[in-house]
């Protein structure tokens, strides 16, 4: 099964739900379509991001010198040309697209191009879906808000829906749905909703006139893994580059860190705990330095 790092450093276990929350690495959903379109060449792995800017803020910030190089060789060109990136700005487009995305038919092919629409229409099934930080639909969120816990969980039983609706019928792989939601520990939200006339917007309320409930316990219970990124020390560790897989040059910045993996359904038993390092090396072909990863076996 693919992975969230390049070269295949660290295989995930065949899942067909997986939770991603903590302070993952940017690439890292970018590195998981790759991967997945790389092993099943038939597929057309599908992103679906709450917002375009922080998302290719957060990759350029990164830097990813894989990204930047060997994706653009060979093979991983042509799984590059299969991942679909969209960005529904809102629940309620990511709602409607979730119920009218559908794969390309026999009976399409002979339709006016008009009538396709290129967003919703995949030229094959995506095999996987990455629903990528969704809680930043909730970032404005206050007492007059129409969003509700229902509102995230809604989301993410369209997505399960939709996968089903697009697997192949004949395909022996199943199906897969990842969340990345590294703000969705800190989410809260009301259980219900309230409807507030214009008029009464600036009455003062209570403070807890509307009971905010953690987001978290409520989706968990959806998914078959969960990968937990931690965050990082204050200081991170300078490792020798004898050590490294990689040559990145010695006294490079390199910050070691881990995340934990577990299955939903066995909470008594130990999580695996996946340490890996993350470095940075000046770029001959670019003006800032690039990011490399390691993980230990």
């Amino acid at each position: 099964m693919p992975g969230f790092f390049p070269n295949n450093n660290h295989r995930l276990p065949v899942f067909k739900s997986m939770l991603v929350i903590g302070p993952h690495h940017a690439s890292a959903p970018i590195h998981l379509a790759l991967s997945y379109a790389a092993e099943h060449p038939n597929s057309s792995p599908l992103i679906l991001s709450s917002s375009r800017t922080s998302f290719k803020e957060d990759l350029v910030a990164l830097n990813d010198g894989w990204i930047s190089s060997t994706s653009r060789q060979g093979n991983m060109m042509e799984a590059l040309s299969r991942v679909n990136l969209l960005y529904p700005p809102t629940p309620l487009h990511l709602s409607m697209l979730l119920s009218t995305v559908r794969c390309l038919g026999p009976k399409d092919v002979e339709a006016s191009p008009s009538v396709l629409n290129p967003k919703t229409m995949l030229a094959s099934s995506p095999g996987l879906i990455i629903l990528h930080e969704p809680s930043l639909y909730f970032a404005d969120h206050d007492e007059f808000s129409s969003h509700t816990l229902s509102t995230y969980m809604s989301l993410v039983t369209r997505t399960f829906a939709a996968l089903d609706s697009l697997a192949e019928k004949r395909s022996p792989f199943q199906p897969s749905f990842a969340l990345f939601d590294s703000g969705l520990p800190d989410l809260k939200l009301p259980l219900v909703g309230i409807k507030v006339l214009p008029s009464e917007r600036y009455i003062p309320r209570p403070p807890n006139a509307r009971k905010l409930e953690p987001v978290l316990p409520y989706i968990e219970k959806y998914f078959e893994w969960v990968c937990c990124f931690e965050s990082p020390s204050e200081e991170e560790e300078t490792v020798p580059s004898s050590q490294g897989e990689e040559e990145v040059g010695e006294d490079q910045p390199r910050s070691v860190r881990q995340f934990k993996l577990y299955r939903v359904s066995e909470e008594l038993d130990e999580p695996h705990h996946i340490t890996w390092e993350q470095a940075t090396r000046p770029s001959l072909d670019q003006n800032r330095p690039t990011t490399h990863f390691r993980v230990y076996r």
